[in-house]
């Protein structure tokens, strides 16, 4: 047995999980069984418990949406101060992922999932509470860097208990709950501020937030397979507290170089910029049916999200056993089978015919919401192409993130954290520019100019396609 195995567990509990895991006996089975080697009811349940951990990012962002006006005047503010709010809460999930994954990656899942639902209730009641738009912009950014932990680890989970053949539909199922929170959130936070108040969004967040972190200490086992060979590097290579410290402050920060490779900067350049289109779309929907000639109330602006929101479950649904389907039919196409007569998988073989329907028609669909709402057409127009932009840019997401946690298998959460940092900083960049926007030139030519922007980006992807064969071969030898 390797000499790194045999330290002392007592004193691994205590150094790093022992008041938020409870003793050795309560995680030692989970930490010795493969998460891989579940039964699928647990697989599935485990999945459930992270996709409603997942819901929180755009849940705390979907809420304000509807009363981002009220908001202003009561804050004695403007609308485009208010989205600060959510561009420096977008941008704190950029970055903060990074530590996350890190942590997640030598202490575990379970342990960065607990710690950050708790903080988050915390940020959450200071944001609620808030006498001015200062405060409750840097309690927003607070409060989405706790939330952030699961735009990486979440995705690392499905990577941990899920075999590859399996995995674009576990990771369909996971998106289900990211989904639901642009198709709900907007519908509660237009409710809850029209019976209450904008703050009482904040309350609805912190019960929510505090739900999940109990389930999660309750129900939620580590999934991590490798933590001991983590740690045992990490052991070597910071052998001082002060190298310890340095190292955890720097040592995420290296992910970053995992963008050299080509295949990963492309599939996190395409990412970002789906992403990004989301809040230009969110900002622009409240911006044409609050105000004339629609003057809709909060609450019914928020029914407004669901038809992109239901675009969105169903590109999850349908996306995940597609690119299954895809991977699969490529590999024995290509005659790729083991001594054992498996068939032999790559992250790229998920790109066919769904990403070239994914990636005409989410462009398609915000040149045709632009001028829909432009025109102020009936409101059933705009909010189709609101349906074919969510069911579109669902299935390119979908696979792109799967395609990440396989690009780096022995620290799936580091790719997705990578990703995070590119997509989120784009995001950030779309929430501030949005209103400026669409006052300066509208609506219409707004999403023109966005729309070429998007098909032009899909360029890349073809030729991560042709080239895939050279650059997987590349990057397995450096990468595993």
């Amino acid at each position: 047995m390797p000499e790194y195995e045999t330290d002392s567990p007592e004193k691994l509990m205590q150094d790093n999980t022992k008041a938020e895991l409870g003793t050795k006996q309560e995680i030692e089975p989970h930490a010795l069984q493969d998460s891989r080697q579940y039964a699928p009811g647990m697989k599935w349940g485990l999945t459930f418990i992270v996709a409603m951990g997942g819901l929180v990012v755009p849940l705390s962002s979907g809420v304000l949406f509807p009363c981002l006006i009220e908001i202003a005047e009561d804050m004695h503010t403007t609308v485009s101060v208010v989205n600060l709010s959510i561009a420096f809460g977008s941008l704190s999930v950029a970055f903060t992922p990074l530590w996350w994954s890190y942590l997640a990656e030598l202490y575990g899942r379970r342990l960065v999932y607990i710690s950050s639902f708790f903080f988050l209730g915390i940020f959450n009641i200071l944001a609620a509470i808030s006498p001015n738009i200062g405060m409750f912009v840097a309690m927003r950014l607070l409060g989405s860097a706790s939330s952030a932990s699961l735009q990486a680890v979440s995705a690392g989970t499905i990577s941990d208990i899920f075999e590859t053949q399996d995995r674009g539909k576990a990771m369909g199922a996971f998106m289900l709950g990211p989904m639901l929170g642009p198709m709900f959130a907007p519908i509660i936070g237009g409710a809850l501020t029209m019976r209450w108040s904008w703050r009482s969004t904040q309350w609805f967040m912190v019960i929510y937030g505090w739900v999940v972190f109990t389930v999660m200490v309750f129900f939620m086992p580590e999934t991590a397979n490798n933590l001991e060979e983590n740690r045992h590097k990490q052991r070597n290579d910071a052998t001082s507290p002060g190298k310890r410290a340095l190292y955890f402050l720097l040592k995420p920060i290296e992910a970053a170089k995992l963008l050299q490779y080509p295949p990963i900067l492309i599939t996190v350049y395409y990412t970002s910029i789906v992403f990004a289109t989301y809040y230009l779309i969110c900002v622009s929907i409240e911006d044409t049916f609050a105000l004339p000639p629609y003057s809709w109330s909060s609450i019914i602006v928020g029914v407004a999200y669901i038809p992109g929101g239901l675009g969105l479950l169903f590109g999850a649904i349908i996306g995940g056993r597609w690119q299954d389907y895809i991977m699969a039919r490529t590999a024995r196409k290509e005659g790729r089978y083991d001594d054992k007569g498996e068939l032999i998988l790559h992250p790229v073989d998920r790109l066919g015919e769904n990403c070239l329907l994914g990636g005409i028609l989410f462009p398609g669909a915000l040149l045709w919401w632009g001028w829909a709402a432009d025109k102020h057409e009936f409101w059933l127009v705009p909010l189709l192409g609101n349906f074919f932009y969510g069911f579109g840019g669902m299935i390119l997401t979908n696979v792109t993130m799967t395609m990440l946690t396989e690009f780096t298998p022995k620290n799936s959460t580091i790719g997705v954290a990578v990703n995070n940092l590119m997509r989120n900083s784009l995001s950030c960049v779309s929430a501030i520019i949005a209103q400026p926007l669409f006052d300066a030139i509208g609506t219409g030519w707004s999403f023109t100019a966005v729309c070429l922007f998007c098909l032009l980006s899909g360029v890349p992807l073809i030729v991560l396609r042709i080239k895939r064969d050279e650059w997987s071969r590349q990057m397995k030898a450096t990468l595993g």
